[in-house]
């Protein structure tokens, strides 16, 4: 079963042919004998193998192998071939020593990791009995010896893991042409050290940890040897098998949480993490039926090699330990992806470049380790497709801004082989294992299985929060301090004294987990340890990255903003701006700047009065200098660090600016150049509280930065910026703007002012006595002699106008009279008119809910659910707003009609301190909040709410679990919690509201909130696909729909008499016709609503947005960037990535319909019949056609 699944799924070269056409029936067949196949007992699945080869490949793919050695995989199958000569020519040097103590008296991976090479050369090219004869000399050795662990590392099996892994695939592969006692001698190795690593799995710490190099080496080694072990009857073999998909399945359960494709643990040792993690996904799929290529991860890993690599493509950022690029492949890793995932040619090209581009020299430190470089060959190979033809990404060669926003990092280049020139920009600042496996871990999402931080080790991490690598012209400029201790001056950050806390150094203290060999991530307060990226975005040709890294140091330091804000001005020219804000008794009194190069030494630079460094590189300066507000440049030290680094040490050299703190607030600018640039003059020009104007001027332009400090009041930006972004640049005479797009000036909507009578009467009267007096004048500048009974007529006219205006304007004292309804409101509660006011409307059920993810949590918006028991609205009998949806338009006209509840909106826009003054509410989820279900009069108060979105999940619950079934009831979702709200609230007073509204009557009454909130309303409406909105309510013998009484909701509209409140096409004798036909009744309600609130928002135009819930859950991170464009503020990275994990993760419950996943997008086609779906198509083909919906194709 598991081989027909394997089979539809891909073919032998490795082609996933996923997108291949194929009929409901053949489908039907995949889906089931996957379903069951992932079930199963393990030994069902390995039934269908009785001999090897089985492992990767089966015995009669062998003759093919051969052929594309010698065609198609002749360039991998080289690289092979000279693996394979390079060992046979120095055997001594290649073969592991027979005496243990010699084996095992250094780190012995290697035997492992060539052992695999060799054997698939041995393969591939049969008539090699050289090659053949030292592959069986080689395992010999291995078998014989007692102990494949290190003497000195006896509890560490990791490079007994890399044996194990190698001399199974060498078995496996050779398995045909190894004699009987081999086989057996061989075997009895395979089965005694793959029972003592399932033991150790039982009590190690890696047995029960996730997401790090050592856990999934060993679980892969253990893989190897418990599918061998399983088909030659071994007992306990498919108990062993199981644990490791227990295990293993639950790193790649994790893994989706991790949005961006990225690992903690940076390039180098991300590399070693995904060489387990490709091979895991390869056997699993092969041998256990289930199938992680369509997985996020998955999904978004090629970026992760791809947007790290430095121009040469020789070196990648570094971040976390490294050894400059990759420990293991990245060329197999990057073909399986292509084979099995992405098939664009993105892979296969990559990998192309990589080897074209791999620095060989063996004495070199960028060279691949010895023990490393053929390790990945085999598989390599085996995965590559030749029909997938190598392709460049599209925006190879230009420069991209590629956001990391689960690692907490940000790089900047053109990726492009042929641009030795290139600069490449990166800067990191994120949380602690990046932000989901942090969030996951702080919220005790997976409690029955992860134990806090015990379950992870991200030991290899650095105290790097704020550090950044530049290289102008491709030249490493400042580097990352690569792998060495956990020291925060090799990591590009600021250090203080005195700190109470130093743990080395004294008095002098950095990052939180430092001074140690490995991250001291398992201190109380370092599980709260990590930065936060502000910003990232580019404009005219320069770059804005910021981030905030007060929380990555301790908290008896009492910092509380170290925020650090890096403008690329050229390519050539980075300005670095350090902002420290101390609280009140802090003991600190100096804080110390330190820039690292591990290959070039600096030496001191000046520039008039500043101080400042440089380091020559290929015969060229780079330069860098800084300066303090007051115009100071402190002298700096300039020092090397030798320091111990994998098997052998490594230099650093760097240079150490010490400044003293100044009371509460200190700045200190960095300018770093390229030889392209010469820096002439720099300075603050301007210092304030909130922000600082800082000039710098080159022999080619000035450019004036202004930045704001107070970067989370999005106020504070608008009064300092002019606009809500981070950062202006002027040019010259050109004004740079970054992080917004699109601004409320852009897209303020002309509407038709409606003149009232004081303002009418004015104007006439006054133009009036204006012309009278002008006529007076002129007859007297000529002397004419003017009647008298006419100069009496003038008197007259002057003396009504003179008396009309002074009882219009005593009569207008009312608020009856002003102008506009805003105006007078504004007046008292002094709105700032150019911040957006974010509206969010939908039908209930249209998923809406989801967009609060774009908004919790952001220091910019606090999200507002109205109503609910937070936020009540008033209560009249005057106002009807049914709780479900009402056709009722409210237009500008009816904004007096309803005085309290107008006073509501623009008092939870604008002045919401004064509803939740003194507020207090029990700890419950936000998201939550009980409605009351009570009543059903269409009111708008929160008591008339049908039912509570709680008791919608409780009643969807069975649902969910069935759409997740392999985490079903083992995970906390994610939730935004009342006191998440309340802490949000009072941490961020200035954050702008976002009004969501939960009835779905809100969407006709926009022009209504227009009228309160002016031209500064931005407006998005959730819609749904009506097949997919009726099938959330009609599933489960109609569940939502009888639990939300929508019958008796739609009733009440049907019967209303009210010609404004009435759907076309719905009412009571419609409503009783369609009573029988649910899924009729519904589509009606969807095709009169949508038609109504299309024609109704069209005055709108550019204050609104109607926004498919399809493309939020589909297409999240384009939604996000296309939404907060139009909102008119910068889009956070957290805000991307949390919109991103509730799409896509399945870590978020809609409260109508369960998990969130894409996959979930289309249930309607199964969960709906064909003549409901026809019919609903029918009746909604007009909206349907007007917002992109198509209908549903059917084979014939």
């Amino acid at each position: 079963m598991c081989s027909m699944a394997l089979d539809r799924i891909y073919s032998w070269r490795g082609a996933a042919y996923l997108a291949t056409p194929m009929s409901w029936g053949g489908a039907f067949q995949l889906w089931f004998g996957l379903a069951v196949v992932s079930i199963l007992r393990v030994t069902s699945c390995e039934s269908q193998f009785t001999t090897h080869p089985m492992l990767f490949y089966s015995r009669d793919q062998i003759p093919s192998l051969r052929r594309q050695a010698r065609t198609t995989h002749s360039n991998i199958a080289g690289v092979l071939e000279e693996a394979a000569r390079t060992m046979l020519s120095n055997q001594r040097h290649y073969l592991p020593s027979s005496d243990y103590e010699t084996f095992g008296g250094r780190w012995n991976e290697v035997y492992g990791n060539n052992l695999a090479a060799l054997a698939m050369y041995c393969v591939v090219y049969p008539e090699d009995h050289d090659a053949r004869d030292f592959a069986f000399k080689y395992m010999d050795i291995m078998a014989s010896l007692p102990k494949w662990q290190v003497i000195s590392a006896p509890k560490d099996e990791v490079p007994v893991a890399h044996s194990l892994t190698g001399f199974v695939t060498a078995f496996d592969f050779l398995y045909p042409v190894l004699g009987k006692e081999r086989r057996a001698l061989y075997l009895g190795r395979i089965i005694e050290v793959t029972e003592e690593m399932y033991k150790y799995s039982r009590t190690r710490n890696w047995g029960s940890q996730y997401i790090q190099n050592h856990v999934a080496t060993n679980y892969l080694s253990l893989l190897h040897g418990s599918l061998v072990a399983s088909i030659h009857q071994v007992p306990n073999a498919d108990k062993w098998v199981q644990h490791v998909q227990e295990n293993f399945g639950k790193t790649m359960r994790l893994l989706n949480h991790v949005i961006d494709g990225s690992l903690d643990e940076g390039v180098a040792y991300g590399s070693y993490t995904s060489r387990s993690v490709t091979q895991y996904a390869y056997l699993a799929l092969r041998h256990l039926g289930v199938d992680y290529t369509q997985d996020l991860w998955m999904k978004e890993h090629f970026w992760f090699y791809y947007n790290t690599i430095m121009p040469n493509f020789e070196r990648t950022v570094g971040i976390a330990d490294s050894n400059s690029n990759w420990f293991y492949g990245p060329e197999s890793q990057l073909v399986f992806l292509d084979t099995f995932v992405m098939r664009n040619g993105y892979g296969n090209w990559l990998a192309q470049e990589i080897r074209k581009h791999r620095v060989m020299e063996r004495k070199s430190r960028l060279a691949p380790s010895e023990s490393q470089r053929w390790c990945t060959l085999h598989t390599e190979f085996l995965w590559y497709d030749p029909t997938v033809s190598p392709v460049a990404p599209p925006r190879s060669g230009t420069h991209d801004l590629h956001m990391f926003s689960d690692w907490g990092v940000v790089t900047y280049s053109k990726v492009d082989p042929s641009l030795t020139d290139d600069t490449f920009l990166a800067f990191k600042s994120g949380k602690m294992h990046g932000r989901g496996i942090f969030d996951l871990v702080q919220k005790d999402m997976y409690a029955s299985w992860v134990n806090k931080w015990k379950s992870f080790n991200p030991g290899h991490e650095h105290p790097d929060q704020n550090m950044f690598v530049f290289a102008p012209n491709g030249q490493p400029f400042i580097t990352d301090g690569l792998y060495g201790p956990k020291y925060s001056f090799l990591n590009n950050v600021i250090m203080f004294s005195p700190s109470p806390t130093s743990g080395c150094f004294q008095p002098w203290e950095g990052q939180l987990g430092e001074c140690k060999k490995w991250l001291d991530w398992r201190k109380e307060e370092a599980a709260e340890y990590g930065g936060e990226l502000i910003t990232a975005s580019t404009s005219d040709g320069m770059v804005h990255l910021s981030g905030e890294a007060a929380d990555g140091y301790n908290s008896k330091m009492r910092l509380k903003s170290v925020y650090r804000s890096l403008v690329l001005l050229t390519p050539g020219l980075l300005v670095v701006l350090d902002h420290i804000q101390t609280r009140s008794k802090s003991p600190l009194t100096h804080a110390a700047a330190f820039f690292n190069n591990v290959e070039n030494t600096f030496e001191q630079e000046r520039l008039g009065r500043l101080y400042g460094a440089k380091a020559t590189i290929k015969g060229e300066d780079y330069k860098m200098f800084w300066v303090s507000p007051e115009g100071r440049s402190p002298k700096a030290s300039f020092s090397k660090q030798s320091h111990p680094s994998e098997f052998r040490s490594r230099e650093t050299n760097f240079v150490n600016i010490t400044f003293k703190l100044r009371p509460r607030l200190t700045r200190m600018a960095f300018a770093f150049c390229g030889p392209s640039e010469k820096i002439v003059d720099m300075s603050f020009q301007d210092v304030k509280e909130n922000g600082v104007s800082f000039e710098i001027q080159t022999e080619k332009m000035k450019y004036t930065i202004n930045t704001v400090t107070r970067h989370s009041d999005p106020r504070t930006r608008q009064e300092f910026l002019g606009y809500p972004g981070y950062v202006s640049v002027q040019k010259g005479t050109h004004l740079i703007k970054f992080g917004v797009n699109s601004t409320l000036e852009g897209t303020r909507h002309k509407r038709h002012r409606n003149w009232d009578l004081f303002t009418m009467m004015s104007l006439s009267l006054g133009v009036v006595m204006l012309g009278l007096v002008v006529l007076y004048l002129i007859n007297r500048r000529f002397r004419r002699i003017v009647p008298k009974n006419r100069n009496l007529f003038l008197g007259v006219v002057l003396l009504c106008c003179f008396t009309l205006v002074a009882l219009l304007s005593t009569t207008c004292q009312s608020e009856s009279c002003d102008p506009t309804p805003v105006a007078h409101e504004t007046t008292v509660l002094t709105p700032s008119p150019k911040l957006p006011s974010v509206v969010v409307t939908s039908l209930p059920g249209s998923g809406s809910e989801i967009l609060g993810w774009l908004f919790y949590r952001n220091p910019d918006f606090l999200h507002i659910k109205i109503p609910s028991d937070a936020v009540k609205l008033p209560e009249t009998t005057r106002l009807k707003v049914s709780p479900f949806l009402d056709a009722c338009v409210w237009t500008e006209k009816d904004v007096t009609r309803f005085p309290a509840l107008t006073n509501r909106i623009k008092m939870l826009r604008w002045s919401r301190h004064r509803v939740f003054e003194g507020a207090s509410w029990p700890i419950r989820s936000f998201e939550d909040l009980d409605l009351n279900k009570s009543g059903h009069q269409p009111m708008s108060n929160s008591k008339q709410n049908s039912v509570s979105e709680d008791a919608i999940r409780r009643k969807i619950h069975a649902k969910s679990a069935d759409q997740s079934s392999e985490n079903a009831g083992d995970i906390q979702y994610k939730v935004y919690q009342t006191a998440d709200f309340l802490e949000h609230a009072v941490r961020y007073p200035n954050a702008q509201s976002v009004l969501h509204f939960e009835s779905g009557s809100w969407g006709l009454k926009l022009q209504w909130l227009q009228g309160i909130l002016g031209d500064t309303m931005r407006s998005v409406h959730v819609i749904r696909d009506p097949r997919g909105w009726v099938a959330n309510y009609v599933r489960s013998n109609l569940k939502l729909y009888t639990f939300m009484d929508v019958a008796r909701h739609i009733q009440v509209l049907a019967q209303q008499l009210q010609a404004p409140c009435q759907f076309e096409g719905l009412d009571s004798n419609r409503f009783y016709d369609l009573l029988g036909t649910p899924h009729k009744l519904l589509a009606t309600l969807w095709a009169a609503y949508m038609d109504q609130l299309l024609d109704t928002v069209g005055s709108l135009r550019g204050q609104y947005r109607i926004v498919r819930y399809e493309d939020l859950v589909r297409s999240p991170r384009s939604m996000a960037d296309n939404i907060y464009k139009f909102i008119g503020l910068p889009l956070p990275p957290a805000m991307q990535h949390q919109m991103v994990q509730a799409a896509h993760s399945g870590v978020y419950q809609s409260p109508h319909e369960g998990v969130v996943l894409p996959s979930a997008l289309d249930n309607w086609e199964t969960e709906l019949t064909m003549r409901q779906i026809r019919d609903i198509e029918a009746i909604c083909q007009k909206g349907m056609k007007r917002l992109g919906y198509s209908p549903m194709e059917v084979e014939t």
